[in-house]
């Protein structure tokens, strides 16, 4: 079943947040700020093919590197072999793995796959700190963000990619990733997939409140550093049609999530379905072969199309 306009649907107390303060965040944090980076102009650089992973009759699978900011990260892209191009392109955003236990398509294998053979270039950056990408996590300051957003906008470049028809997906943690992405690219993303949700967004969790306070913050800038920073605050950004996809058996990440944010998105007049399946848990998505999928890929051929 999907909830759309109009449709009735148990919702938490606290479903719409409030606005953001007028606090002056610390330099440090003004720059990581979701607003101060959807100003930001971030130049494309170059995806460089480090081994072919796979190529078949219809696609081909390469393992490339790019740089976003002082490092370089790596990212697995498909190449349909459906026509000449240019294609339809999506970024898919991984949720989250330990980074020791972690390899490129960990999760999202099936689906790059299977969309390329819809005819999609597909791209799935490995984050900083996921083998064989450099650096390390980089909580508080948003670098995994910054990741996507490089690979967004160097994807664009690519030559058969036609810019004017992407589109973000992002699964669990790599759908707050993603969502923040979504509002730093503004009108370029022309379509947003998010699956089951993400944990916290919409208040301070404890373990950030004791992080921030014990470097001497007072509370209410780790209130408007938390505000600047959530994507949940910054929905007025989001351009692009949403379609949420949860299961109602998801003991990682509660059906609330989305419930949340599909409520602020109605509130704020923006396009958005959720749909839910009583069967499943967390991480359904893993595999394409589950129910969401010929849903998504309408979703995307409706909203990517010439």
């Amino acid at each position: 079943m999907w909830y759309g306009v109009g449709a009735s649907f148990p919702t938490a107390a606290q479903d719409t947040p409030p606005q953001l303060g007028k606090v002056r965040l610390p330099p440090v944090f003004e720059q990581a700020a979701i607003e101060t980076l959807s100003k930001k102009k971030f130049q494309p650089t170059p995806l460089t093919v480090a081994r072919v992973v796979e190529d078949s009759p219809q696609f081909r699978i390469e393992s490339v590197r790019y740089r976003s900011e002082d490092i370089t990260t790596s990212g697995l892209l498909a190449i349909p072999k459906n026509g000449a191009g240019p294609y339809p392109a999506v970024v898919i955003c991984h949720g989250y793995y330990p980074p020791a236990s972690y390899f490129q398509g960990l999760g999202t294998r099936d689906t790059l796959e299977a969309l390329a053979t819809e005819g999609f270039v597909v791209f799935i950056p490995d984050y900083r700190g996921y083998p064989p990408s450099e650096g390390q996590h980089t909580y508080p300051y948003p670098g995994e963000v910054i990741d996507i957003v490089q690979a967004f906008v160097s994807l664009s470049r690519y030559p058969k990619v036609d810019a004017k028809r992407m589109g973000l997906i992002g699964y669990s943690m790599g759908g707050g990733l993603a969502l923040q992405s979504a509002e730093i690219l503004g009108r370029r993303v022309k379509a947003f997939v998010n699956y089951y949700g993400q944990l916290g967004g919409f208040s301070l969790r404890e373990d950030e409140l004791v992080l921030f306070l014990n470097q001497g913050l007072n509370l209410s800038t780790v209130e408007a550093i938390f505000k600047a920073r959530s994507p949940f605050y910054h929905l007025d950004l989001l351009t692009a049609p949403v379609l949420i996809f949860h299961g109602e058996n998801d003991r990682t990440v509660s059906i609330t999530q989305s419930l949340m944010l599909r409520n602020e998105l109605l509130h704020l007049g923006k396009p958005v379905k959720l749909v839910t399946f009583p069967e499943y848990g967390h991480a359904f998505g893993d595999s394409f072969q589950n129910k969401s999928f010929p849903q998504l890929v309408t979703f995307l051929k409706t909203h990517l199309r010439p």
